[in-house]
C-alpha cells in the first residue's frame, strides 16, 4: 500500500469540498440560460423583421422573467451585504425624506393619469408642432426643425423619445418602416403612442419640480420641514398636473427656473467659477425651451451682487465670473437651437407675430390689467396657496435674508415681463407658481413656529417624532391642497373617457351607418375613407347652408357641435336643424362629466318626396328595391361623393357632355322595401349607342366599395351609392349610352331584374367630345 506524504496531507485539508448543487446555483444557471434565449429571440427578429414564435408580448415578457431570476439570484448571493445597506438606509431616512418621496410618487401619478385626453383626436394645438417635426427628423434626416415657435430643445429632446419609440416599435412589429410614421398631424393622429410617450416626457420633467423644490429650501433656507410643504404644494398644483399631460414646453420650462435657483444659491454661499458656469447652463436651457424664460438671467446677476455684498474683496469672485454665466448660457442656447442663425428671419417673424398676438386687446382671453389676470391664474389653482404665498412674499421682502431677496428676484421680473401680454395663458404662470409654492411653504413654517411657541412643550418618543414629522406637513399639504386635489382626479378620470368627437362618431357608425350622407362638423382625417362622409370645418360650420339644402340632396344626416352653434348665437340654419324637433342624439360636454364640445346629431327628415335629383327614375328591382334617382357631375377622384353645388339642385333634361379621360360622378339613390338577403354587385356599363352588347368602360363593385353590402340593406332607409365611372383616356368622341343593373357574384352572374324583367336600366345618354 502506497504511503502518503504529510504534504499531500496538507493539500487535502486546504481543499474546500465541492458545493453542492443548492437552489441558488441552478437559480444562476436558469439565469444564464433565459439570458441566452431571448438574445436569440431578439436575433432572429432582427434577421427576419418579425418578432419570433413568441410573439412580441412573449418575448418581452421572456426579457421580464430573465431580469427577475438574475435579480433573485443576484439577492441571494448578497443577502448579507443587503442587509447591511437597508440598516444604514433606515438609519439615515428621515420623516421628510420619506414624506418627499411620497409626494413625489404621488405627484407622478396625477402627472401620467389623464394623458388619453383626446387621443386619437388632437386637442391642444402645438403637441403636433414637436411630434410632427420628431418624426421628420427620423424620415429624412434633416434636422432643422422648420418649427421656429420655440427654441429647439425640447423639440430635440422630444425627437429623441420618438426616436426611442420608433425604434421599440420596430422591434415589436408596430412599425414595419419610416413609411408608417405620418407625414404630418393635424387634428387626428394615426400613431398615438407617440404623443403618449412625448406626453410622459413632460410629466417626468414636470415630477421633477418636486423633489428640486424640497432640496432647493432645504439647502438655502436650512428648513426640511419647509421643503416637505413647498415639494407637495407643486405636487397637488391643479396647474402643473394639467399642463404636464401635455407636450409643451412650459413644464420644462418651470422646472428649469426653480432648478436656476438651487444652483444661483451656489454662486452666493460660494462664489465659485463651476457655479457660475452651471448657472449659466441652466438659464441656457430654460431659454432654449422657452423665450419667455429670458428673465431667469436675474438669478446669476442678483446672486453675483449678493456674493460682492458678503465678501467685498475685488478677487472673490472676480468680475468676469458672471460674464462666465452669460457665456455659458449663450452656448447652451445655441447649442439647443442650432439654427437660429440660419434661419434668424422665421424666427424673428414669428417672434414679433406672437408678441402682436400677446398684445391684442381684444381676444377671448384678453384683459385690461395683465398682472391682475396672471394672479388670477393662481387664485383660481388654490386661493388657499395664493394667501400663504402673498404672505411669504411679504416675510421675504422684509426679513432681509440675503437668499430671500435672490428668490423674489426672479417671480417679480418675470411678472413685469408679462404685464404687457393682455392675452392670458393659464400656462404662462407655471413660473410663478412653483415660486409661490415656495414663499407659501416658508411663510407657514413661520407663522407655526410662533404658535408652537407659545403651546406646552409635548413630550414624544423617537417613533412617535419621526411619525409627526410624516404625518403633519403631509396633512396640512393635503388641507391646504384639497380642492386642486379633487380637481385633479376629477380632471385625470375626465380626460381619460372617450372625447365627444369620438362618442358622436362611434354612435354615427353604430346607428346610422355607412348607407345614409352624413355631414360632420369635424375635420376629415378623423373619419378616413368612411363612405358617404362630408366634413365642414369652415367658420360656419352647417349653418350657412338651409334645411331644404340638405333635403334636395338626401343629406340624412348632420352632426353638430353646440359649442360653435352658441358661438353664432344659433342663429342662421341652426336654429331650424337645432330647434325644429330635428335632434335625435345629444352629446353632452365637460359640464355634464364628459370631455369635448357638445354635439347634436340632426335627421334632416330626407325622403323620397324631398329630394331634387338630376334625373329621376322610380324604377323597381325586384320589388325590393326602387331606383330614386341620380345626381351626376364631373369628379377629380373615382371614389369622390359627387353633389350638385349649392343653388344648382335641379333636374336636367340632358346628360352632361364628357371628355376622354374624365370621370363621371354617380350619386345613385336606392330606397330599399325588403331585405335582399344576398350581396349584389351593381354595375355601370357604359355602351356605343345601338350597340348595346358592346362595353367601352365599366365599372363593377360591390355598393359602397364593399362597406355597406346588400345583405345589410334595412327596409324603409334610403341608401346612396356612388360608382363613379372613368372614362378612356383614348375614349373615341361620339354618343354613348349609360345603364345599371344588378347581379350576383355566383358565377352565373344571376341578375335582380325589374319588374318588366329586364336585367339592366338605361340611364341615358352622354356624349363624349374631343
Amino acid at each position: 500500500m502506497p504511503s502518503i506524504t504529510e504534504s499531500e496531507i496538507i493539500e487535502k485539508a486546504e481543499t474546500p469540498p465541492p458545493s453542492p448543487r443548492t437552489g441558488r446555483y441552478w437559480l444562476r444557471r436558469a439565469a444564464i440560460a433565459l439570458a441566452g434565449l431571448f438574445l436569440v429571440a431578439l436575433a432572429v427578429q432582427l434577421l427576419r423583421g418579425k418578432l419570433w414564435l413568441l410573439g412580441a408580448a412573449g418575448v418581452w415578457g421572456l426579457l421580464a422573467l430573465t431580469l427577475l431570476t438574475a435579480g433573485v439570484s443576484l439577492g441571494l448571493d448578497n443577502l448579507a451585504r443587503i442587509r447591511m445597506a437597508l440598516v444604514g438606509v433606515r438609519a439615515k431616512t428621515s420623516p421628510y425624506g420619506v414624506g418627499v418621496a411620497l409626494l413625489t410618487l404621488f405627484g407622478l401619478g396625477l402627472r401620467l393619469g389623464g394623458q388619453q385626453m383626446g387621443l386619437p383626436y388632437i386637442i391642444p394645438a402645438d403637441e403636433s408642432l414637436f411630434i410632427d417635426a420628431g418624426t421628420r427628423f427620423i424620415k429624412t434626416g434633416n434636422f432643422d426643425p422648420q418649427m421656429y415657435y420655440y427654441p429647439g430643445f425640447y423639440v430635440y429632446v422630444q425627437a429623441v423619445v420618438a426616436g426611442l419609440h420608433f425604434l421599440g416599435g420596430s422591434f415589436t412589429g408596430l412599425y414595419h418602416g419610416v413609411e408608417d410614421l405620418p407625414d404630418r398631424t393635424f387634428a387626428i393622429t394615426t400613431a398615438p403612442q407617440f404623443y403618449l410617450w412625448g406626453r410622459t416626457l413632460t410629466a417626468l420633467m414636470g415630477t421633477a419640480a418636486i423633489p428640486i423644490a424640497y432640496f432647493l429650501v432645504k439647502r438655502v433656507w436650512q428648513d426640511r420641514r419647509a421643503g416637505v410643504l413647498a415639494a407637495g404644494f407643486i405636487a397637488l398644483s391643479s396647474l402643473a398636473v394639467e399642463n404636464s399631460h401635455y407636450i409643451a414646453v412650459d413644464i420644462p420650462m418651470a422646472t428649469f427656473v426653480l432648478a436656476a435657483l438651487w444652483s444661483a444659491c451656489g454662486i452666493y454661499e460660494r462664489g465659485y467659477r463651476r457655479d457660475y458656469a452651471l448657472t449659466g447652463v441652466i438659464c441656457g436651457l430654460a431659454i432654449g425651451t422657452k423665450w419667455s424664460a429670458f428673465a431667469v438671467l436675474i438669478l446669476p446677476i442678483v446672486a453675483h451682487l449678493l456674493r460682492l455684498r458678503q465678501n467685498r474683496s475685488a478677487l472673490n469672485p472676480p468680475p468676469y465670473y458672471l460674464l462666465l454665466s452669460f457665456l455659458t448660457t449663450a452656448l447652451t442656447v445655441l447649442a439647443t437651437t442650432p439654427f437660429i442663425f440660419a434661419r434668424i428671419k422665421e424666427y424673428s417673424d414669428i417672434f414679433v407675430i406672437q408678441l402682436l398676438k400677446y398684445q391684442s386687446t381684444d381676444a377671448l382671453r384678453s384683459v385690461t390689467y395683465p398682472w391682475q389676470g396672471n394672479l388670477q391664474v393662481i387664485w383660481d389653482d388654490s386661493w388657499l396657496l395664493f394667501g400663504l404665498g402673498l404672505g411669504g412674499i411679504v416675510l421675504l421682502a422684509f426679513r432681509r435674508w440675503a437668499a430671500d431677496w435672490l428668490a423674489l428676484s426672479f417671480p417679480l421680473l418675470y411678472l413685469l415681463s408679462m404685464n404687457g401680454y393682455r392675452l392670458i395663458y393659464p400656462r404662462n404662470v407655471l413660473p410663478l407658481t412653483y415660486y409661490l409654492a415656495i414663499f407659501a411653504a416658508l411663510f407657514s413654517l413661520w407663522i407655526f413656529d410662533r404658535v408652537a411657541a407659545r403651546l406646552p412643550d409635548f413630550k414624544l418618543n423617537k417613533v412617535g417624532r419621526w411619525a409627526a414629522g410624516l404625518v403633519l406637513p403631509l396633512l396640512f399639504v393635503g388641507i391646504t391642497m384639497w380642492g386642486a386635489l379633487t380637481t385633479n382626479l376629477y380632471a385625470n378620470d375626465l380626460n381619460d373617457r372617450p372625447y365627444s368627437y369620438a362618442r358622436a362618431e362611434e354612435w354615427l357608425k353604430a346607428e346610422v351607418g355607412p348607407g345614409p350622407i352624413k355631414l360632420v362638423e369635424m375635420r376629415p382625417q378623423q373619419w378616413g375613407s368612411y363612405p358617404n362622409l362630408l366634413a365642414r370645418v369652415a367658420e360656419t360650420g352647417a349653418n350657412d347652408l338651409p334645411l331644404s339644402y340638405y333635403r334636395e340632396r338626401g343629406i340624412q344626416y348632420l352632426a353638430i357641435n353646440r359649442e360653435r352653434a352658441r358661438d353664432a348665437n344659433f342663429a342662421g340654419s341652426y336654429l331650424d336643424l337645432l330647434e325644429g324637433g330635428l335632434v335625435v342624439k345629444e352629446f353632452e360636454t365637460k359640464a355634464v362629466g364628459q370631455p369635448g364640445p357638445p354635439f347634436a346629431i340632426v335627421r334632416t327628415g330626407v325622403k323620397p318626396a324631398t329630394l331634387k335629383l338630376n334625373f329621376d327614375y322610380n324604377a323597381d328591382f325586384g320589388g325590393k328595391l326602387r331606383l330614386l334617382g341620380v345626381n351626376t357631375g364631373k369628379l377629380t377622384s373615382a371614389n369622390s361623393l359627387y353633389l350638385p353645388p349649392e343653388n344648382q339642385a335641379r333636374h336636367l333634361e340632358s346628360w352632361p357632355d364628357f371628355k376622354p379621360g374624365d370621370i363621371i360622378g354617380l350619386s345613385i339613390y336606392w330606397e330599399v322595401n325588403a331585405p335582399l338577403g344576398q350581396d349584389y354587385t351593381v354595375f355601370i356599363h357604359l355602351r356605343p349607342l345601338g350597340k348595346p352588347d358592346t362595353n367601352v368602360a365599366n365599372r363593377d363593385t360591390l355598393p359602397l366599395l364593399g362597406a355597406y353590402p346588400t345583405s345589410r340593406w334595412k327596409p324603409g332607409e334610403i341608401v346612396t351609392d356612388n360608382p363613379n365611372l372613368a372614362l378612356p383616356a383614348n375614349l373615341p368622341p361620339g354618343d354613348y349610352t349609360l345603364v345599371i343593373g344588378l347581379y350576383l357574384n355566383d358565377g352565373k352572374f344571376t341578375p335582380l331584374p325589374l319588374v318588366n324583367g329586364a336585367s339592366s336600366l338605361t340611364l341615358g345618354q352622354i356624349k363624349v367630345g374631343r
